[in-house]
């Protein structure tokens, strides 16, 4: 029994759940030199490979991992979301997440003074001030935004505490300062937990360590191939075994350990652009926006300055932009006594300079793109300069027809509004298919009556696609119907592919060279060979997944629950 429990007079059993953030089952059961610690659990306890949820991404995991249910009911489905009735995308926050979580039920058990500490889960910000205390994890903005109460904050900002590990480090060709990084932050995070797990007034302790699947991202290759960082790979998993293993150590008899994953790993050999696909295949078009194009050159040209990457609107402009499109075609000199932050005391000198630039525009070949430039007087709402197309009345067409002005600018697309009106469908990471389907979609091609004959055209066609190889990238393809259900599954994808391992699915709008390519990254997110260890005989793990997480912990807890409200069920044996 823990002080807490004395103290209270309380005897209600307790959990601990440390998240191993990607970790698979498989690493942990071949290499029991690396982990004796949670080897030891599993021999003393029970573990096992468990089932990821469909996507098998961290962002839609920890929201189903902490409430037992499928994505249609925590309305979260991958890093990047869609909103309703419109092209808008969003990356879903804690406020996103729409189920129950496991916290939230232990601190409102009628008639008990129950507590919950919740460390680093992904998808949390911005942190709950409705529980004992809170760090976000993933995505959020740093320790001094994301920890409640101030308490918390100022222990962990002692602690030099990280939210996440510097990734970018990890696309450098030599991983030293990557893997220093990941320790560093993997050092800071155990400590924040051994201090909290010390203190001992929970009665939930639910912590990530979410630099495990950073690792695997960077290193998994050199792991599964004996290569050039395989040692480091292992090292750093001997320290999360160690850090396990004391933190084990410290907890009271009456708390209950679990270590998770929330999906599996596997090397990655291909990058496939899914919406490159579609698009050579004719399932998904762009328009051709002039306004996106031109803003796109000025950047490149020096003309216009972003106060922030992948900002768009004028208020956004910084204050060192001399020019900008407002509108398709035209160009304004940013002045000083205009209607935002003015840069330029000359214009004169800097409209004749750009006019001249413009008019000059050609392509490799030296094809002129632009038929005149128009000056005219102007304020922040008109333009101070109109590309005026040649034989066009069209303000969108500044460019000759046999021009292709997105290839010619080498930007590509941006964001899915930019689809042109005929596309069919289009995809959002990792591996989510969409019809544009008519009243669903705000310019919608496919007719509700056709939506299941034109679904199964795709279905066939991604299960027809393979690699330049031979291999087939899918290992299967599911139905929105068979993977979702709940209150939330309007915004749930047609089809998701689970790829065969190797193939990392990927869905971005800027457009690439080839379907099949490959990037930075060498480890790949995998449906099957989660973890899952519980320090408790009694706990089976057969045929399980991360929806049996919850109620499980519950379970332990001894905290009543309707079954009929999770996806899951627990596995302790007699439930």
């Amino acid at each position: 029994m823990g002080l807490f429990d004395r103290l209270r007079g309380d005897d209600s059993p307790r959990v601990a759940f440390f998240g191993i953030d990607g970790v698979p089952f498989s690493l942990v059961a071949e290499h029991e030199d690396v982990f004796p610690n949670l080897t030891a659990v599993a021999n003393e306890g029970s573990a096992g490979a468990i089932d990821s949820i469909v996507p098998p991404e961290s962002s839609a995991c920890w929201p189903s991992l902490t409430t037992g249910v499928n994505p249609g009911e925590t309305g979260v489905y991958g890093f990047q979301d869609r909103e309703i009735d419109t092209y808008d995308t969003y990356v879903p926050m804690g406020r996103d997440v729409q189920a129950t979580r496991l916290w939230n039920r232990v601190e409102a058990v009628e008639g008990e003074d129950r507590h919950a500490t919740v460390l680093n889960v992904p998808v949390t910000f911005p942190p709950q001030r409705d529980i004992q205390r809170m760090v976000s994890g993933f995505l959020s903005p740093g320790v001094e935004a994301a920890a409640y109460p101030e308490a918390l904050r100022e222990t962990l900002e002692g602690l030099d505490y990280r939210i996440d590990v510097n990734a970018k480090l990890g696309h450098d060709a030599d991983k030293a300062d990557f893997i220093e990084d990941a320790h560093r932050t993997l050092d800071a995070r155990y400590e924040a937990f051994k201090h909290y797990v010390d203190q001992d007034d929970w009665d939930l302790f639910f912590g990530v360590f979410m630099t495990t699947d950073r690792v695997n991202h960077f290193l998994f290759e050199d792991y599964e191939t004996d290569g050039e960082y395989a040692e480091e790979f292992l090292e750093f998993y001997r320290q999360v075994d160690e850090y396990l293993g004391d933190l084990r150590e410290r907890l009271p008899e009456d708390v209950t350990m679990i270590v998770a994953s929330d999906h599996g790993f596997t090397t990655l050999e291909q990058e496939v652009h899914c919406n490159e696909w579609l698009e050579r295949e004719e399932w998904l078009a762009f328009q051709d926006r002039f306004d996106v194009y031109l803003n796109r050159w000025l950047a490149k040209e020096g003309w216009l300055e972003r106060s922030r990457e992948g900002a768009e609107t004028v208020s956004e402009l910084a204050p060192e932009t001399q020019a900008f499109s407002p509108e398709p075609g035209g160009v304004v000199v940013n002045t000083q006594d205009a209607d935002a932050p003015g840069a330029v005391d000359d214009p004169e000198a800097v409209r004749e300079e750009l006019e001249a630039a413009l008019a000059d525009l050609s392509a490799p070949d030296g094809t002129p793109l632009v038929a005149d430039v128009e000056v005219r007087e102007a304020d922040i709402h008109t333009a101070d300069l109109e590309l005026v197309a040649d034989e066009s009345d069209d303000r969108n067409v500044v460019f000759h027809e046999d021009v292709d002005a997105g290839e010619w600018l080498d930007r590509g697309h941006r964001e899915l509004d930019d689809i042109a009106d005929d596309t069919r469908a289009y995809s959002l990471i990792p591996g989510r298919f969409y019809l544009n389907l008519e009243g669903r979609e705000p310019r919608g091609s496919v007719p509700s009556e056709d939506y299941e004959a034109v679904r199964a055209e795709l279905k066939a066609a991604l299960e027809g696609l393979e690699a330049p190889d031979g291999r087939p990238v899918a290992e299967r393809v599911v139905t929105k119907e068979a993977a979702f259900r709940g209150d939330h599954d309007e915004i749930a994808p047609d089809l998701v592919v689970i790829p065969n391992d190797g193939f990392d699915l990927k869905a971005g709008f800027k457009g690439s060279e080839a379907v099949f390519d490959t990037g930075p990254r060498n480890g790949m997110h995998t449906f099957a060979n989660a973890s899952l260890f519980v320090d408790d005989p009694d706990v089976r793990i057969e045929d399980a997944d991360l929806y049996d997480v919850a109620p499980t912990i519950l379970d332990l807890m001894e905290i009543d629950y309707e079954r009929a409200e999770f996806d899951g069920a627990s596995l302790q044996t007699g439930n």
